[in-house]
């Protein structure tokens, strides 16, 4: 047994008191020539048969000796002792610990996670890699994000444990290109070899397309410097301004803007067809997703855009006629995609930051 000082039913013992029956075993006799006879030479030279870590010492034949284990306290830096305070520490530690058993896969587990002491250091882990900062750059309380990404009350628990268990991830022993469901992987190692497979394959899709991106932000500079307004603001003399059928000269204005604008408005009673663009350089599309009654037509409005602008789907949150597929704006798309992808990377670091249960 065990206590806070040490092994307190390992007294010591000393000289006879470890001693056995005669003739029985000679397992701790004194022999000088152990090549010749059985037995362990533990007089010459001053040695010392050690067993177990010196649990067990014999100096003298037929006496094996231990040492006195019942206050350890203390006992650190000694010499013949020191070893045997680490294991009381150890063994006492994993004594004292309680127990906790983990539910089972699912609503019940997440909500453990969540209620754990982890979860803030696993959400700033996801936010700064969604942000490309630092968990330490993360500041503040993050209950708003907690309560967007898991529900007040945890009420999206159930949809997000769904998600996760419906999910496909491929299967990384098949000689082929298959998948197989998330829900179905049991082994922690297979888990962190599909991890790593998909962490390789998005530094490979961002070295990809790291050049198109600069090739598309060119482009838009390019866009930019031939918009009306850029046009527009070429002009510094205000007749001139006032000539053009696209622009109008403004007086007052703001420190840093130009004086000379471009007047959509005066373009349209001009007869002038022109294209506005937006401060991202994106032009502006007004697309009225509903008037499409046809599927292909509807899609078709996402020919030559860099994101859906309407979608052929059923309704979703506050949209009407929820359980009618009929042509929708697209940008619940993009927003849905959004949210899963927050959703798997802070299940991502969640699933490293959960302490094993303790034994």
């Amino acid at each position: 047994s065990i206590d806070d000082s040490g092994f307190k039913g390992h007294t010591e013992v000393t000289g006879a008191t470890g001693q056995g029956t005669a003739s029985k075993c000679g397992f701790f006799t004194q022999q000088g020539n152990p090549q010749t006879a059985g037995g362990f030479d533990v007089a010459s030279n001053g040695q010392k048969l050690r067993l177990a870590g010196g649990l067990l010492t014999l100096t003298t034949t037929d006496q094996p000796t231990a040492p006195e284990l019942t206050d350890l306290k203390g006992k650190a830096g000694d010499k013949e002792l020191g070893f045997w305070h680490k294991v009381h520490n150890a063994v006492h530690a994993v004594q004292k610990e309680q127990v906790s058993e983990y539910p089972e896969p699912g609503e019940e587990m997440l909500k453990t996670i969540v209620a754990g002491t982890h979860i803030e250091t696993a959400v700033r882990i996801t936010l700064s890699g969604l942000n490309s900062s630092r968990p330490s750059d993360i500041k503040g309380d993050l209950k708003n994000i907690k309560d967007a990404w898991f529900g007040p009350d945890n009420s999206k628990l159930k949809a997000l444990w769904t998600a996760v268990d419906s999910e496909t991830v491929v299967d990384i022993s098949s000689d082929k290109s298959d998948s197989k469901k998330l829900q179905g992987i049991t082994d922690v190692s297979e888990l962190e070899q599909i991890l790593g497979y998909y962490g390789a394959t998005m530094q490979q899709q961002q070295i990809e397309t790291a050049p198109k991106l600069k090739q598309i932000e060119t482009e838009l500079a390019d866009q930019r410097g031939k918009s009306p307004e850029a046009e527009c603001n070429k002009i510094s003399d205000e007749p001139k301004c006032n000539d053009e059928k696209i622009c109008s000269w403004h007086k007052e204005v703001k420190t840093g803007e130009n004086n000379c604008k471009f007047n959509l408005k005066k373009a349209k009673e001009k007869g002038v067809s022109v294209t506005q663009t937006q401060t991202g350089g994106t032009e502006t599309t007004a697309v009225n997703c509903a008037t499409h009654t046809d599927k292909t037509k509807c899609e078709a409005e996402n020919t030559g855009k860099s994101s859906p602008v309407c979608g052929w789907r059923k309704g979703k949150d506050s949209e009407p006629e929820q359980d009618k597929e009929m042509c929708r704006n697209g940008s619940f798309l993009v927003n849905n995609k959004f949210a899963l992808s927050v959703v798997s990377a802070a299940l991502a670091a969640l699933l490293f930051l959960i302490p094993p249960p303790s034994f």
